[in-house]
């Protein structure tokens, strides 16, 4: 299994993680660590603290959304209605590994270890955990 862990912008990897997987590792940290852009009535829930869409600047080359909106869970609090946006947020951000045909089954369950968030991704049988620490 590897283990990605985030925490306040910084990446790290388990050093003992199977480097079979790297390439997929690669395509679930771009997925997962870029911005997906917000939509109005997503940002007026974070009005608070974030005043930016966020978003990847490609998008608007080629009208494909890229990333995930987990960074609208930085302040979130730590109840079940934000495990089920997690696990939306990274189905949504991973789905494109399905569409083209990278891989053929995708499962995402999130969970809460300590006051960290736990996503686990299966993919073709392959777990990976991040632990999100926002």
């Amino acid at each position: 299994m590897n283990l990605i862990t985030y925490e306040n912008g910084t990446v790290r990897l388990d050093p003992k993680a199977d480097s079979k997987h790297d390439e997929l590792v690669s395509a679930i940290l771009i997925s997962l660590f870029t911005d997906a852009r917000a939509t109005e009535e997503e940002l007026e829930q974070v009005k608070d603290w974030e005043l930016s869409k966020r978003g990847y600047w490609a998008d608007q080359l080629d009208g494909v959304s890229t990333g995930s909106k987990l960074w609208l869970l930085k302040r979130a609090p730590k109840d079940q209605d934000t495990l089920e946006r997690a696990q939306s947020y990274t189905q949504d951000a991973l789905m494109w590994l399905v569409q083209d045909n990278i891989a053929q089954s995708l499962n995402v369950e999130t969970s809460y270890e300590q006051e960290d968030l736990l996503i686990t991704i299966s993919l073709n049988g392959t777990l990976i955990q991040v632990l999100y620490r926002g």
